[in-house]
């Protein structure tokens, strides 16, 4: 009977010892559990935290690219500004205002020389013409040359 009573007591033993270690084992199963989604809700936060800087990198830089090219744009029109200031002034004749004194408004357009009408002067029509004036200008003084003389007829350069 003692036999029995000790292997009865070694059995309480081990199936006690065995509940403490289930117990223990889910203790730890149970922490480690936590820890694991701690640790994975910390890595995305951590991934949540660096897109939410990058964006805000990104939106800064932008921000200043633009302002930049506001800043460049408003210099090259004042530039440009400046520019078509001293252009006005220097076919205005200068700072004085010259031309315009003399000859009025209108007069720092006009250039003559391209308004003037050009005649050519190898068409055979105006050869006749020449021909004609030459032969009643003949006839005033006498003796004036013909225009079919080589130097009409030469093209010009």
């Amino acid at each position: 009977r003692a036999e029995r009573y000790l292997r009865w007591e070694e059995r309480q033993q081990v199936a006690r010892a065995e509940a403490k270690w289930n117990t223990y084992v889910e203790r730890l199963w149970k922490v480690g559990q936590a820890r694991h989604s701690a640790s994975q809700s910390h890595m995305q936060q951590n991934g949540d935290l660096k897109s939410r800087i990058q964006t805000s990198l990104i939106e800064q830089i932008t921000e200043r690219q633009r302002e930049r090219g506001e800043q460049i744009m408003e210099s090259i029109d004042t530039k440009l500004a400046a520019a078509a200031r001293r252009r006005r002034l220097a076919q205005r004749g200068g700072r004085y205002g010259l031309l315009e004194r003399a000859f009025g408004e209108d007069s720092v357009g006009f250039d003559a020389k391209y308004h003037t009408v050009q005649t050519d002067r190898r068409s055979p029509s105006w050869r006749r013409s020449a021909e004609e004036w030459a032969s009643q200008s003949a006839s005033f003084d006498g003796g004036g040359r013909s225009m079919s003389d080589s130097s009409l007829h030469r093209p010009r350069a």
